[in-house]
């Protein structure tokens, strides 16, 4: 009887120990995942800085197009003034 018993403990241990090395990938795992996806984190938020970059950029040349074309407008005016006298 004592040897079944020791025998049951040696299974209980052993189960342990299974189960303490599956928690310790578990936890592995899910630090690896935090550190991934604190990383897709930062991506996502440079994209997005990106993103806003160049659409501040993509305005302020708009702009300077509108601007540019007025001037146009105007050179070939005066142009017509010469060309008129």
């Amino acid at each position: 009887m004592t040897r079944q018993v020791s025998e049951a403990f040696a299974g209980i241990e052993a189960a342990i120990s299974r189960i303490t090395t599956m928690n310790t990938q578990v936890a592995t795992a899910a630090e690896e995942q935090t550190t991934v996806v604190s990383e897709i984190d930062g991506n996502v938020i440079a994209i997005r800085d990106t993103a806003a970059t160049t659409t501040a950029s993509a305005d302020q040349l708009a702009a300077a197009n509108d601007h540019l074309r007025e001037l146009v407008t105007h050179l070939r005016s005066l142009v017509r003034q010469f060309d008129d006298a």
